[in-house]
């Protein structure tokens, strides 16, 4: 949704910044919300780049700007508690990233 609103860079930006967030040890759930709209918008840039127009360029860019090593590591770091639902969007997201070892 911040995506959506705030455009592929700005709304990424504050999508990473939530993950980011050392005081974040909020609600589990919460957490886990943030980090899926991480996942989900990054393989939604992933695919958006196999396009040949403005929204590819913007894609390429936000792509270009993070390591997607720390967005998995940042993903995983979540605690995942009883909370498997998230699973299949951060193997999709980044393949070929280690996992915590819960999947």
């Amino acid at each position: 949704m911040a995506v959506d609103l705030l455009g592929p860079q700005e709304g990424f930006a504050v999508l990473v910044a939530l993950l980011r967030r050392p005081d974040a040890q909020g609600p589990t759930e919460e957490r886990v919300v943030v980090a899926q709209a991480v996942a989900e918008a990054w393989q939604q840039f992933e695919n958006t780049v196999r396009e040949p127009d403005v929204e590819a360029e913007a894609a390429r860019e936000v792509l270009a700007s993070y390591d997607p090593t720390e967005l998995a590591a940042l993903y995983t770091s979540v605690d995942l508690h009883h909370l498997m639902w998230h699973v299949p969007t951060v193997i999709n997201a980044w393949p070929g990233q280690p996992g915590p070892g819960v999947y």
